[in-house]
């Protein structure tokens, strides 16, 4: 039996299996997909390690997670810019970092692993078993159930297995978004300045971006909230 089974390979489950593991406990690392970090689900973009500790002087072990190994981070960038439906643009100064998300996550997750975590990917929880001592999941094998003392639900903003838990999940449409997003060659654009494009015409109820990947390449996309979909 597992001290304790981590659904969710992604930042937050990687960063809980390592510290775990480095504190002497058995740890399983759950993945529902083949490869960590796939499909990319975010825009890739970091406040960098010197800003963190500006916003959040008093929390400790920020490093792990605002300062990734160079082979992750494809850009650098200076400005934030906002720009509003009047048309007024203000650029802030921020210290910020473009990674790419399928080697960051990867790097966490093997962080774990040399840390003592078993790495599980192509596994799919659907369940917690009784009393909520592990879970029951899927995986090329077929069902199987995997004990543990301990379940640590990283598995998104509608997580199941905190449902299954009975822990509280918001259903309110207000509290999650819709995005879209491509990654764009022949982009015009500053590599140095992140734009975020606000107003009910462009991205009613959140924003749109533009995040520079390099001179010419940025991630590009716009998010929503459900109940403004229609307009």
């Amino acid at each position: 039996m597992y001290d304790v089974v981590v659904v969710g390979a992604g930042p937050a489950g990687s960063m809980t299996a390592k510290t775990a593991a480095e504190k002497g406990l058995e740890v399983l690392l759950l993945e529902r997909e083949l490869e960590v970090g796939v499909p990319d689900k975010c825009g890739e973009f970091l406040p960098s390690l010197q800003e963190m500790r500006r916003l959040a002087p008093d929390v400790s072990d920020l490093e792990g997670l605002f300062d990734p190994p160079d082979f992750c981070i494809v850009n650098r960038t200076k400005y934030v810019k906002f720009v509003f439906p009047n048309e007024v643009e203000i650029a802030v100064p921020f210290q910020g970092l473009v990674i790419e998300r399928k080697l960051f996550d990867k790097h966490l997750a093997n962080e774990a692993a040399r840390a003592g975590a078993d790495v599980a990917p192509l596994t799919r929880v659907v369940d917690l078993l009784e009393g909520g001592r592990g879970v029951k999941a899927k995986n090329t094998d077929g069902a199987i159930d995997i004990p543990a003392k301990t379940v640590a639900c990283a598995d998104g903003a509608y997580s199941l297995i905190a449902r299954r838990a009975g822990l509280p999940v918001s259903r309110d449409p207000l509290d999650y978004g819709i995005g879209y997003q491509y990654e764009m060659v022949n982009v015009d654009h500053d590599p140095y300045c992140v734009d975020m494009y606000l107003g009910e015409d462009i991205a009613p109820g959140a924003y749109a971006w533009i995040i520079p990947k390099g001179d010419d390449v940025a991630n590009v996309g716009t998010g929503v909230r459900p109940p403004y979909m229609k307009e």
